[in-house]
């Protein structure tokens, strides 16, 4: 029946039936018999019928009848708004279904008939909805009806904002299907539509907006300024949806592995932003017009062009168009990876500052936009972008900076962390690059006044500054800049600063964590530039005396200490590892790094990848990157002149390996694994470390046999850093060795001792009096106390069957993280690796499923194909073992067997 009703002919003449017209001119035709003539359908079998033919594909064809129904549904002298809105729900279909040769010729008489519906006040609103969504598919298949006349969208995004609310959705839907029709606009359209989006973004209901978003994002091309400028007035909107549509179009975040700083594989060519210049000239143009119009923001004393949040979104969206045209990807997820980009960018700034240093130049034009907006509403990364365009190019900006010291002096003392560790760092710069003694002197003074301030912040704020004053003004007595030599009076005082810093860390315990925090921070940030102005200490040295030793032993207290916080205690080992850097005389490197490493008590994964940082840069010495200018200079830069010979990376390697990858404890283990990862991030080309990379290699491979997943992952990242700087020969040596972990779970026989955890605790119970049963000698005592003593030997085979699988979970960890890279050197291996993978992607453990079926993913692109190469194989593998003496290994075969398997490739 259904094929009968789609018949061509037959389907014609029902569409023509139900439209009443071809009946009425079949009946007027001479000599039509009688039995061939007939009457248009009545209403009531039209409302049962049209829904029906609705359905129908074919009907969406059939040319000219369902046109003639069309027209007579929505204009005949029978219908009615039901009809009606089956009228335009036949547009809808052909629209969906109906094939462009056929349908371009009535389009524009369509398109004409609905803009004439939708004008009509006096048309249900129903029909009126429907006619704007039909309105918008038209176009959307038909692109060449606009695509050279915006007068359309203009009505749309007028009406928008005047008729009701469930109206206002349907033109939404219109103008979203309407967009891809514009994306080839002639310079005189494109002029109007930036015109009618700019105007759109600030009108008062949200769908307007909302719509000028979408419209930026699919017509314009990423480095079209003014669409730019128009996503970043959304960007600050009171709307959330809307604020995330416009930063997703922006496309400036970027994501790092805090534990390896690799960067999300993102091709540079592909991220595409305007160019800074062109970017912040014209923001600045229309900021010049909106702080006279109506559409300025005023609060606190201040006007503004723009609102705080919008204007914070315009200087981030500033800042990685600068890091973009400098060469690098824009980061601007935080202030820790903007400022390692500083820098490079400074290059290019300095570039720009050679072509052009006038009020009304790019980098100028930012440093007001900057300053505007911090002066009204103080913010952390606002505050940050000042700074780094600050000590990028300081001789040519602080002069104009020297009348802001007052004001600058007020942001030191902010309520806001953040805020007073940029401030104190900007006023340092613009104190010392001024080279004024007097100013100088002056400003040591106040902030030397400052630290016995009742208020907490205010001694905070005036340490961080003496700790960037004195920082900075040793290093320039340190390289030898004669010109710029500090005078006695100066050297006394910052003398007098470093002990009363010291002496904060040494009362730690009575102290404030936030001072305490700020006292390393200063003291680090003093000792990465320079020796500190303090006696070495040691031999008939006063307890009481200040001295470096004494420092060094105040700050490994901390670390040690139970009582402080984590912040703290990550200071306190980064400022150790700092005062290494700048101090190559210091004979306490080694007693710095034995002290950090002994701090291990507890599981701190934090604190362990802070403690790993501060360990590299005291192994490193004064050739640690990090001793470098972080504004101006690069690390190859510092590379290139930093003095390696008397370090002590081989010394750090070798006790690392020796001492605490192999170590009893649980807790050291895992820090271990930090700590590996860290130096071989920082120092893999030394040739210490080229030197061990078989052994290194195989530290991390025994790591990722931890029951702890952390730790694998760790190893895992820590195995891909390692593959990186192998040889083409190691690289082979290291993925045949995971292949092999992987698939028979064998590890190295590790020692065992009275304390070594054998299992998780509370994994197999405890004790009768409570105790745990965790350690090699818990599990001899209940032994001995069952009057057992084979039962020994049953809990370290469960505890060998335990590690074997944390073997082959750990390896698939460091799998996944080498198998992308490693195409060429796994292929041998994929016959023996795909019959494993595929079984244990069905194993009873949770934890395995998802280690495998990691695996798999980063392995297998297509799963299909790779099943039907290696089908011969996976089956020879799950016949082997469905009879296995393991009950997890009968488990998962019987589970692939019987419900996963393709059964259409047996039969």
């Amino acid at each position: 029946m259904r094929a009968g009703w789609l018949a061509g002919g037959l389907a014609g003449w029902r569409a023509g039936w139900l439209a009443g017209g071809l009946a009425g001119w079949r009946n007027k035709l001479v000599g039509v018999k009688p039995e061939l003539k007939c009457m248009p359908a009545c209403t009531r079998i039209r409302m049962k019928i049209l829904p029906h033919l609705l359905k129908a594909r074919q009907s969406a064809n059939i040319f000219p009848s369902n046109i003639q129904l069309i027209f007579d549904l929505l204009y005949g002298i029978n219908t009615n708004t039901k009809l009606k809105a089956y009228g335009i729900q036949m547009i809808h279909h052909m629209c969906l279904n109906c094939t462009d040769q056929k349908f371009a010729t009535f389009s524009p008489v369509l398109q004409t008939k609905l803009i004439n519906l939708v004008r009509e006040s006096e048309e249900d609103p129903k029909v009126i909805r429907l006619a704007y969504v039909a309105l918008g598919k038209l176009v959307h298949k038909f692109p060449q009806l606009v695509s050279t006349n915006i007068a359309l969208v203009q009505v749309f995004f007028s009406v928008i904002s005047q008729v009701d609310s469930e109206t206002r959705l349907a033109v939404q839907e219109a103008l979203a299907l309407m967009a891809d029709a514009f994306r080839d606009l002639s310079d005189l359209n494109r002029a109007m539509m930036e015109a009618l989006l700019t105007e759109a973004i600030d009108k008062d209901d949200p769908q307007s907006r909302m719509m000028a978003v979408q419209y930026c994002e699919k017509i314009f091309p990423r480095d079209h300024v003014p669409a730019s400028y128009i996503l970043l007035l959304a960007a600050g909107d009171q709307k959330e949806d809307i604020r995330i549509e416009a930063r997703k179009a922006l496309n400036i975040t970027g994501g790092m592995d805090k534990l390896t700083s690799n960067k999300s594989p993102v091709a540079l060519d592909t991220i595409i932003l305007p160019a800074f210049p062109r970017m912040v000239l014209y923001i600045k143009e229309k900021a010049d017009l909106r702080v006279t119009s109506q559409k300025r923001y005023e609060g606190s004393g201040h006007t503004l062009p723009f609102n705080p949040a919008t204007f914070s979104e315009i200087l981030v969206f500033l800042r990685a168009c600068l890091a973009r045209s400098a060469g690098l990807p824009p980061d601007v997820d935080g202030v820790a990876d903007m400022k390692e980009q500083a820098p490079v960018i400074s290059k290019y700034v300095s570039a720009l500052l050679k072509e052009d240093s006038s009020e009304r130049s790019p980098v100028q034009t930012y440093v007001t936009l900057a300053v505007m907006l911090v002066k009204a509403a103080v913010g952390e990364l606002p505050m940050y972008c000042l700074l780094e365009m600050v000590a990028m190019a300081a001789e040519l900006l602080v002069p104009q900076f020297i009348k802001h010291l007052d004001w600058l002096k007020t942001l030191v003392f902010s309520k806001n962390d953040g805020i007073r560790d940029h401030a104190a760092n900007l006023y340092a710069i613009v104190v010392c690059s001024r080279g004024d003694e007097g100013c100088t002197l002056d400003a040591l003074e106040t902030m030397q006044k400052s630290l016995s301030n009742k208020v907490l912040e205010t001694q905070h704020g005036a340490m961080l500054t003496l700790g960037y004053m004195v920082g900075q003004l040793l290093r320039r007595t340190r390289q030898g800049d004669g010109s710029r030599a500090v005078s006695p009076k100066i050297l006394t005082i910052m003398e007098k600063a470093v002990r009363d810093i010291a002496c904060m860390i040494k009362g730690a315990d009575e102290s404030s964590p936030l001072l305490v925090s700020g006292a390393c921070q200063s003291l680090g940030e003093i000792g990465r530039n320079a020796p500190l102005t303090l006696p070495l200490g040691g031999g008939d040295a006063s307890t009481e005396e200040i001295t470096k030793l004494s420092v060094i032993n105040n700050l490994l207290a901390i670390v040690k200490s139970g009582k402080e916080n984590v912040k703290s205690k990550e200071r306190a080992a980064l400022c150790l590892g700092q005062l290494c850097v700048g101090d190559p005389g210091l004979p306490y490197r080694r007693m710095v790094i034995e002290g950090l490493m002994k701090s291990v008590t507890t599981r701190q994964v934090d604190l362990q990848i802070g403690l790993g940082e501060a360990l590299v840069f005291a192994a490193q010495g004064p050739s640690a990157p990090i001793g470098r200018d972080m504004w101006t200079q690069t690390e190859a830069e510092w590379k290139e002149r930093a003095d390696s010979d008397s370090d002590e990376v081989e010394w750090y390697v070798t006790e690392l390996l020796a001492k605490y990858v192999v170590s009893t404890n649980p807790h050291v283990r895992q820090a271990s694994s930090v700590w590996l990862l860290a130096l071989v991030k920082g120092c893999s080309a030394h040739p210490a470390l080229q030197g061990r990379l078989l052994v290194l290699q195989s530290a991390f491979m025994q790591l990722l046999s931890e029951n702890d997943e952390l730790t694998q992952d760790i190893s895992s990242k820590g195995l891909g850093l390692v593959y990186d700087v192998c040889s083409k020969e190691q690289k082979e040596a290291l993925v045949g060795e995971l292949v092999d972990t992987l698939t028979t779970g064998k590890r190295k026989v590790q020692k065992v001792s009275a304390d070594t955890q054998v299992f998780e605790e509370d994994s197999i119970g405890k004790t009768p009096d409570g105790g745990n049963l965790s350690t090699y000698k818990e599990l001899c005592s209940i032994a001995n106390d069952l009057n057992q003593p084979d039962l020994i030997y049953k809990f370290m085979h469960l505890a060998n069957h335990h590690a074997l699988w944390n073997s082959k979970k750990g390896a698939a960890f460091g799998f996944s993280t080498i198998a992308a890279q490693a195409g060429e050197q796994l292929a041998p291996y994929l016959p023996q690796i795909v019959p494993r993978l595929y079984r244990y992607q069905f194993d009873p453990n949770i934890k395995i499923q998802r280690a495998m079926t990691s695996i798999w993913n980063s392995l297998v692109k297509d799963n299909k194909s790779t099943v039907d190469t290696y089908l011969k194989e996976i089956l020879e593998d799950l016949l082997c073992n469905l009879t296995n003496a393991q009950w997890r290994i009968r488990e998962s075969r019987h589970v692939n067997y019987g419900i996963y398997m393709p059964w259409h490739f047996i039969l």
